[in-house]
């Protein structure tokens, strides 16, 4: 059965104000960057005069702009510059809802870059950021992850930088040093950096590095008594507790340079032990899963610190396993790859074989572990974790392929619905023109009205497929069980414990069994069954009548779980070498 909604559009930030773009299913020929007829490239959406940009979707092109890039919803948009693009002078990520909105912006061209003063809930990879570290007026940047990060002289940026929270920097050992007379970072992560313990500045009271964890290889200088250079303070090889030791002793007994003020540190932490879950030393820009290993608060201190909750930009995340059949342990937390799927795994990399045609991968019944945790990769379109490499996830779903709901273009014309999206498909040679616009193979048309004619040409046949919900929805799906022992029959029957689909890249919240997930429930109660939408299907926040306005007013309510389990659509894989 189609969906109730089919065909209309649905974002999370609606505004009048806002300039709309989605690379799947949007339309640069006949769009107008309304949500309705949103633009297909960054582009055609920067030539308005609209200061904010909505994305959805996958993006490599050159953009010139001042102007702010948010994603309709945190993980629905990736810009990946592949070393020759880049976005010039950009804001990324929203300076409402911070945690929410950012951009996922890899690889950028290295000679110029976005502006480094207002990173905002985004995950920012081996790009190059405009050189304005000491302006004034540079904007706080929060809830991010920064790595292999350099400003356009090529030095590397400053992890150090008054106001951020909740930030993760990776693989900056050069870091320049940040000097403000107001110095106060908070709940920050630190692996692989250069950190400084003063600053060239009478410092405020109020300066401190206050909750924040570095991650032992990190190494820690300040400026020598004599203020003639930076000196380390640890050594190589050192532990934790030693590198801790070292810098104490620094901070009690060391002298700070003429001019120099010490920065105090309040209820940090050195750890020895990996920190997230995303591999080291990979800074290509394709390992996503920046999620914290779940561990104790002796061995993983980064979940727990925060007053009992994790600090960084992520929650602690159960790491799950991409594994060929041969190769499945007892961990519950595996996904199984079989020789039909025509996948491979080598050096903890999921690659296609030449005769990869689609594969649906399952995962065991998984048990979720505990308070403030979450799965990596339950409800993302690009599958995060060290087992892949960028992994997304082609909508499929969302294209109906019916023959009753094709569209047979005709030499005499065949009119277009308004504010209907199809995808072309038609003979080499052949394609459609609508309104003064050619229209081959794979491309997207945005009906304009109900009159304007889509006509054919070319000597063979074409047809238009319409899009189901143009929206980014992931195609990892994942049923749950809320309540008690698992079910003996919960990975076979699809019927009573059915798959959910998931939303992209949701952040979830930081509360007990949390998948990710929100639903409407039956009654409008906590305990009422979760309730479906006139197609049937669960009313997720993955569903298009989740977001109407018949249930705009209703109560909204999270789907925690004792156990899950994944069901995984791989049509394509990002950015596979």
């Amino acid at each position: 059965m189609a969906y109730a909604l089919d065909f209309q559009r649905v974002w999370i930030n609606t505004n009048t104000n806002y300039c709309y773009v989605d690379s799947w299913g949007g339309d640069d020929l006949t769009g107008n960057g309304t949500s309705q007829k949103p633009f297909a490239s960054i582009n055609k959406a920067n030539s308005t005069m609209v200061s904010e940009i909505v994305c959805r979707g996958v993006f490599s092109e050159q953009v010139s702009s001042i102007k702010r890039f948010i994603a309709d919803r945190f993980g629905e948009a990736l810009y990946d510059g592949k070393g020759q693009y880049t976005i010039v002078g950009g804001i990324l990520g929203s300076n409402v809802n911070v945690e929410k909105n950012g951009l996922i912006y890899l690889n950028s061209l290295a000679s110029s870059g976005i502006a480094y003063g207002a990173i905002h809930g985004s995950v920012v990879i081996n790009v190059v950021v405009a050189n304005i570290l000491d302006a004034a007026t540079m904007d706080i940047h929060k809830f991010s992850v920064i790595r292999a990060v350099k400003m356009v002289n090529q030095n590397e940026v400053a992890v150090q930088v008054n106001g951020v929270i909740n930030n993760l920097y990776l693989d900056m050992p050069n870091a320049v040093r940040r000097n403000l007379a107001t110095m106060v970072v908070s709940r920050c992560l630190y692996d692989n950096c250069r950190i400084y313990l003063d600053v060239n500045a009478t410092l405020a009271a109020s300066s401190k590095m206050d909750t924040c964890l570095f991650r032992a290889s990190c190494t820690f200088w300040a400026r020598s008594a004599d203020g003639s250079a930076d000196i380390r303070i640890d050594a190589d090889g050192q532990t934790a507790a030693q590198k801790y030791a070292a810098v104490q002793s620094w901070f009690s007994n060391g002298a700070a340079a003429t001019g120099y003020s010490k920065l105090p540190w309040v209820a940090c932490q050195i750890t020895d032990n990996r920190i997230v879950n995303a591999p080291d030393g990979v800074t290509d820009g394709y390992a996503l899963d920046y999620s914290l290993i779940y561990g104790t608060k002796e061995a993983q201190p980064a979940c727990w610190m925060d007053g009992g909750k994790h600090i960084g930009p992520f929650p602690p995340a159960v790491k799950i396993d991409f594994k060929e059949t041969a190769n499945l342990t007892a961990s519950p937390y595996e996904v199984e790859v079989r020789p039909t799927d025509k996948l491979t795994i080598a050096n903890g990399r999921v690659s296609l074989n030449p005769d990869f045609s689609g594969a649906v991968l399952y995962s065991k019944a998984m048990p979720m572990p505990g308070n403030y945790v979450n799965f990596n990769g339950v409800n993302v379109p690009f599958v995060c974790n060290s087992g892949t490499r960028g992994v997304f996830l082609t909508p499929a779903e969302l294209l109906s392929l019916e023959e009753a709901a094709k569209v047979a273009v005709t030499v005499g014309g065949v009119a277009l619905e308004n504010n209907k999206v199809y995808v072309v498909k038609c003979d080499d040679g052949t394609y459609v023109s609508y309104r003064g616009f050619v229209y081959t193979q794979g491309t997207v048309i945005t009906g304009y009205d109900n009159t304007s004619q889509a006509t054919l040409g070319g000597a063979g046949a074409a047809y238009l497929y319409p899009i189901r919900r143009p929206v980014v929805f992931s195609t990892v799906q994942v049923k749950v069980w809320e309540n008690g022992s698992l079910p003996a029959d919960f990975l076979t029957n699809d019927a009573a414990y059915p798959y959910l689909t998931s939303p992209a890249m949701s952040t979830p919240g930081d509360k007990a069994m949390e998948t990710g997930l929100r639903c409407l429930r039956v009654g409008n109660i906590p305990a009422g069954a979760i309730d479906v939408g006139t197609d049937g299907r669960p009313l997720t926040n993955a569903h298009p009548e989740y977001y109407s306005a018949a249930n705009t007013g209703r109560l909204k309510f999270p789907i925690r779980a004792s156990w899950v389990a994944l069901k995984i659509t791989i049509n394509s894989i990002f950015n596979q070498q």
